[in-house]
């Protein structure tokens, strides 16, 4: 409601913020949007033969990078599990790669989606969690904050 009147709310977008000053990195770094509790909406398969005007995922997608702008975030990440099912993580591609540099390579089930100019990854939430620590989180958070140098002509 308060971006609708242009005023912003520090940590406010996204489904997820942080209480303990521990998790602001995280937060500072990714816009998080948790869903849950969705059957067959979800699937990799209606980004190719759906009849329906956009997939589930890529309208989250389309929101979730909206609101990163808004918050100025660098990255939009989205945490799913559909009915009876494990929960996964949507991050865009190049985060994956960015995050297959500090952690080294993702040796787990893995599925890359590429649509029109977009491309992400998905992969069990809990491999995630194994896999990303937040000394990386932070190290990578880091290195989006270093002031850029200014090159002389």
């Amino acid at each position: 409601m308060r971006a609708k009147k242009k005023k912003k709310t520090a940590y406010e977008y996204g489904d997820i913020t942080f209480t303990d000053p521990i998790g602001k990195p995280l937060i500072d770094l990714l816009l998080l949007e948790n869903k849950s509790g969705y059957k067959d909406d979800i699937s990799i398969v209606d980004f190719i033969d759906s009849t329906k005007k956009e997939p589930t995922l890529l309208k989250w997608w389309r929101k979730s990078e909206y609101e990163k702008r808004l918050a100025g975030r660098f990255y939009s990440v989205i945490i799913f599990r559909r009915t009876r099912r494990r929960k996964c993580i949507f991050l865009p591609y190049d985060l994956f790669n960015e995050l297959e540099a500090w952690c080294g390579e993702y040796k787990k089930d893995i599925v890359d989606l590429h649509y029109g100019a977009d491309s992400w990854t998905i992969v069990k939430f809990n491999h995630f969690l194994e896999w990303v620590t937040p000394e990386t989180i932070r190290a990578i958070l880091a290195e989006k904050c270093k002031p850029k140098l200014k090159r002389r002509r």
